[in-house]
């Protein structure tokens, strides 16, 4: 039987306090960080101008523009990046019908839908209140159409996960994780339902 010497036994001792001490000061500095340190840490994000109208431009009188500075999750930079202008206008449009249907429900809103700066060319012309009302009424009959173009298509299911990433603002994953499908299928399933919306438009799409 061996034993150790007691130079071996003193510096293993060391070793070992001081791996403890630093996960207690580890421990100590991760107490003190901010709520938005820890959120930077487990979801990255990069600065963003939001471009914010207030009113409608009538009689010639110009809409009142602020600019708001923010940040968004890299993850939702990637994703809608990552589609065609049409799909990117269908993603917009889709939700501004779910915040009309849900209008003073204060529901979560979607970190995906207001990324660019400009609207579409074809939203972005002078308004008077009948031509808003008309837009909100083509936005709604736009939107029963793809939920039902969708759910015949998809199911349920993937619909249901279009909406928690379009709607609700979840990520891909945690859409995944939530419906219980395989990591890819709710993002598969959007660049599918968002085509289903620009089949119907008329538009161009791309071919998956």
């Amino acid at each position: 039987m061996t034993t150790e010497c007691p130079q071996e036994a003193h510096r293993r001792r060391r070793e070992r306090y001081a791996q403890e001490w630093a996960i207690r000061r580890h421990l100590k500095e991760m107490a003190l960080r901010e709520p938005t340190e820890w959120q930077e840490t487990h979801s990255p994000s990069e600065p963003v101008e939001i471009l914010v109208r207030h009113g409608v431009e009538t009689g010639g009188k110009k809409v009142r523009v602020t600019r708001h500075q923010g940040r968004r999750r890299v993850v939702d930079a990637r994703l809608w990046e990552s589609w065609t202008d049409h799909e990117q206008i269908a993603a917009n449009r889709i939700h501004a019908a779910t915040a009309i249907l849900a209008r003073g429900m204060g529901y979560q809103s979607c970190a995906l839908a207001f990324l660019r700066e400009e609207e579409p060319l074809e939203e972005r012309v002078a308004r008077s209140a009948a031509e808003q009302s008309n837009l909100e009424e083509n936005l709604l009959t736009d939107y029963w159409s793809w939920g039902k173009e969708s759910l015949r298509e998809q199911g349920t299911q993937l619909h249901n996960a279009c909406l928690d990433v379009l709607v609700l603002g979840k990520s891909c994953r945690e859409a995944d994780k939530h419906r219980r499908v395989r990591k890819g299928t709710v993002a598969q399933a959007l660049l599918e339902g968002l085509n289903i919306y620009v089949v119907l438009k008329g538009w161009p799409r791309r071919v998956i």
